[in-house]
């Protein structure tokens, strides 16, 4: 009898065991299938034959027909030897309500913010503000130079261009699953965390010790952004929000639909589109999530094309040499705040966001190209801005 009920206490572990196991692969598999799954684009033929704008809106309608997971898709062009600086769009702003996306309607652009943050320390370093070379112990507030002593980081070795070219050895908080995790909550639950840049540096030390020794490599690091953007607010006296938006000068570049969630009013019409992760709307997902300098601004698809492009261009520097810093490769991808990447055009600078954004510049031919899919889960654009890229050099050549 005693070996007969152990042998069943012990079925029923087992039994317990794999049903135990099975609803965490099965909570894990639909997870992924509804939070993570990427997208496996169908590539779609561009071609600028005819009229170059109502070539750019039949192809963008034509590839949101081929991949409709992407809910809706804003581009904006500006070519000026062609006379085009025009927007385009197709599908859905919010896909519950029917509402169809227009060109003034404004998005969360995520990491492309790193390029005005950069832009803006390179600008204060003309000024005399501060200095690139500075270190992090030199410029960032104590309480986190003390959470990175705590950490093992050797602080005095730290610069801010480290920083700022992704070179510092501090891991990115924002692509570890648990930080990408509290996404859930805000499904499951309707709400979630509000950070801090304090909470945010936590969760990077708490999760990751020190990648390698400053300077040595490169490792994508939104971390090292909130510190840059905390090392700007302590040497210009004003909020981050303040500080890139007066040392740009916003006004003078033209950018009327650009704004600071959270600490700014909005500039133009307070209208969102709805932004994705899978099957996710994460259109209320609280701001605080990638707000502190790694992200935070919010703007039209066109302010998204001409902020890159006045960056790109140095058009707030006084120095001609500062925007070649900025573009100098700290490794093959990386500039100081700018992504480099080649098209077949060429060599192109500009930077691309969590929420479906790529944007880019390509100096030497004079075209910008700003292209987003409401979905992160997104592939492709780097794909269709190429192909739109030898499209319209190709009628450039031919005028």
């Amino acid at each position: 009898m005693r070996v007969s009920g152990r042998k069943s206490l012990l079925l029923r572990a087992v039994l317990g065991l794999i049903l135990i196991i099975s609803l965490i692969v099965g909570a894990g598999f639909l997870g992924y299938k509804r939070y993570l799954a990427p997208e496996h684009p169908t590539p779609t033929q561009w071609s600028l034959e005819g009229d170059v704008s109502e070539a750019l809106q039949r192809n963008l309608e034509a590839d949101l027909e081929a991949n409709p997971t992407r809910n809706s898709s804003s581009l904006h062009v500006i070519a000026p030897q062609l006379g085009l600086d025009a927007g385009f769009v197709a599908g859905l702003a919010d896909p519950k309500r029917g509402e169809t996306m227009r060109v003034d309607h404004s998005l969360r652009i995520a990491s492309v913010t790193k390029s005005y943050v950069a832009a803006t320390a390179f600008a204060l370093q003309e000024r005399g503000v501060l200095s690139l070379q500075d270190t992090v112990r030199e410029r960032v507030s104590p309480e986190y130079i003390d959470m990175l002593v705590a950490d093992g980081f050797d602080v005095d070795a730290i610069t801010l261009f480290h920083l700022v070219s992704h070179r510092s050895g501090i891991a990115d908080y924002a692509s570890h699953l648990f930080y990408q995790a509290q996404i859930l909550s805000y499904d499951v639950f309707g709400r979630g965390p509000k950070w801090t840049v304090e909470s945010q540096l936590a969760f990077a030390m708490k999760h990751e010790d020190p990648l390698f020794a400053p300077g040595l490599q490169a490792s994508y690091s939104d971390t090292g952004y909130i510190l840059l953007g905390d090392a700007i607010e302590r040497a210009t006296g004003m909020s981050l929000s303040q500080a890139v938006r007066e040392t740009l000068d916003f006004d003078a570049l033209g950018l009327k639909n650009t704004w600071w969630e959270v600490f700014e009013t909005p500039t133009g019409p307070d209208d969102r589109v709805h932004q994705y992760v899978g099957g996710f709307d994460a259109t209320e997902v609280d701001a605080s999530i990638d707000l502190f300098g790694g992200g935070g601004l919010v703007a039209t698809q066109r302010d998204l094309a001409h902020g890159m492009r006045a960056i790109v261009n140095g058009e707030m520097f006084a120095d001609p040499q500062t925007i070649e810093l900025m573009r100098t490769a700290t490794e093959p991808h990386f500039g100081a705040g700018l992504y480099r990447m080649n098209f077949n055009v060429g060599l192109c600078f500009g930077h691309g966001g969590y929420w479906g954004l790529l944007v880019v510049h390509c100096p030497d031919d004079d075209l910008t190209v700003a292209l987003t899919y409401t979905q992160a889960n997104a592939n492709g654009q780097g794909r269709n801005i190429n192909e739109i890229l030898k499209g319209l050099v190709a009628r450039q050549d031919a005028q």
